[in-house]
C-alpha cells in the first residue's frame, strides 16, 4: 500500500517544479515588446506646424528605436495631438521631437519609462 505523500514532499516533488516553470516564464517574457500609442499634444505649437519629425531612441545604448515624420499644409494642419502606434520593450527612452514651422525650427526631448502603459502623452 502507497504511502501518503508528506506535506513537504507534496511542495517539493509537484509544487516546486511547477513554480520553477512559472517563474522562468516570468522572467523570460518581462521583455516582451508591448504595443501602445505614443501621443504627442502639441496645444498651442500646433499653429504654422509644417513638418514633425520624431525619434525615439532607446536611454540605455542610445539605439533608434522608433522614427516617425509627418507633414502639414494649409490644407491639412497639425491635429493638437499627433497619436503614433508602436512596439517597444519595457525600459527608458528619450522622444526628441523636432517641429518644423516656415522660417524657424524647435527641438525638445523627452524622457519617458515604459512599464505597462498602453499610452504616454509626450508633450513638447
Amino acid at each position: 500500500m502507497a504511502e501518503p505523500l508528506s506535506r513537504r514532499s507534496f511542495l517539493v516533488r509537484r509544487l516546486l517544479p511547477l513554480l520553477l516553470v512559472v517563474g522562468i516564464a516570468v522572467w523570460y517574457f518581462r521583455d516582451a515588446p508591448r504595443d501602445l500609442d505614443l501621443v504627442y499634444s502639441l496645444g498651442a505649437r500646433q499653429a504654422g506646424l509644417t513638418s514633425l519629425r520624431v525619434d525615439v531612441v532607446r536611454v540605455s545604448d542610445h539605439a533608434l528605436a522608433r522614427h516617425a515624420e509627418y507633414v502639414y499644409t494649409a490644407d491639412r494642419p497639425a491635429p493638437p495631438k499627433v497619436r503614433q502606434s508602436v512596439r517597444l520593450i519595457p525600459g527608458e527612452y528619450e522622444a526628441q521631437l523636432t517641429l518644423g514651422y516656415s522660417a524657424k525650427v524647435d527641438r525638445f526631448e523627452r524622457r519617458f519609462t515604459l512599464v505597462r502603459e498602453d499610452e504616454i502623452d509626450i508633450a513638447p
